[in-house]
């Protein structure tokens, strides 16, 4: 196991926000926390990142305590991708390059170079790459932070609604370019997602949070239309398309309801 979560809990002044979270990710695999808004995902990834420190319970990688790391120890095993990244008048290729803070020295290196430019090409950045962050769009900035955890090499890549500013196209080649450096380099992945259909496809294992803990868990074809409905409050039909999972809605009281008259209120 390359990640640990061990009976996490952790409370915003006197509110608690997780209760007894426990879950683990091996080599190569990727795990979905999916939920409503609120559920306490975000919240999650940062305990996992140490950015916040759990009320009790642990969080281990590679079996050391992630609250006992330096920043810098635990920059070379956690990759971390926040929902939204600070924009500046740095280039693309700079700001990547900084993903290898924690592995410099005194200079940046050959390998430093190439690590960087690897990165960018494998997501498409060329033509990014003396662009400034301020002249770029959300997806764009957000391809970035992904080369920049990416260079790190870490052990685990945390990734915090990753793909929530990029369209189909560039959502699809994203997620198909972790899924594979994950099980290439034997790493594993945390991601929170918003889109359950984008998760059953890309993910190995599933948690589903709910009033503060974990609701279901899941493998990749164990998931149920139940689980979902059970967290998100609505009913689902879960079948396939070319093999594929898809999840659609079910309830009949978002459906547009037919009239016996055609009136509109754009007719009026």
């Amino acid at each position: 196991m390359i990640l640990t979560v061990n009976n996490v809990s952790f409370s915003y002044a006197s509110t608690p926000v997780l209760e007894n979270v426990d879950f683990h990710v091996d080599p190569g695999e990727i795990l979905a926390i999916m939920g409503p808004n609120g559920a306490g995902k975000t919240t999650l990834l940062k305990c996992v990142n140490a950015i916040h420190r759990p009320s009790s319970g642990a969080v281990m990688v590679d079996g050391t305590d992630v609250l006992r790391l330096t920043a810098e120890q635990t920059a070379r095993r956690v990759g971390y991708v926040a929902q939204k990244t600070e924009t500046g008048n740095m280039t693309a290729f700079d700001a990547v390059l900084l993903g290898r803070k924690p592995h410099m020295r005194w200079r940046v290196s050959e390998n430093d170079l190439r690590i960087v430019e690897a990165a960018i090409r494998h997501l498409g950045m060329e033509h990014l790459t003396m662009r400034t962050l301020d002249h770029m769009s959300g997806g764009e900035v957000q391809k970035v932070a992904i080369a920049r955890a990416l260079v790190q090499e870490p052990r685990i890549l945390i990734l915090d609604e990753p793909t929530s500013a990029l369209d189909m196209k560039n959502r699809t080649e994203i997620l198909g370019m972790i899924g594979h450096v994950v099980r290439e380099h034997g790493m594993a992945a945390v991601v929170t997602l918003h889109d359950v259909n984008q998760a059953l496809r890309f993910a190995d294992r599933f948690i589903f949070l709910r009033d503060r803990t974990i609701f279901a868990a899941a493998k990749r074809g164990e998931v149920t239309a139940e689980m979902i409905e059970g967290v998100y409050g609505l009913p689902v039909v879960l079948g396939e398309v070319n093999g594929l999972p898809v999840v659609v809605p079910a309830d009949e009281t978002i459906r547009p309801h037919k009239h016996d008259h055609t009136e509109t209120m754009l007719d009026q």
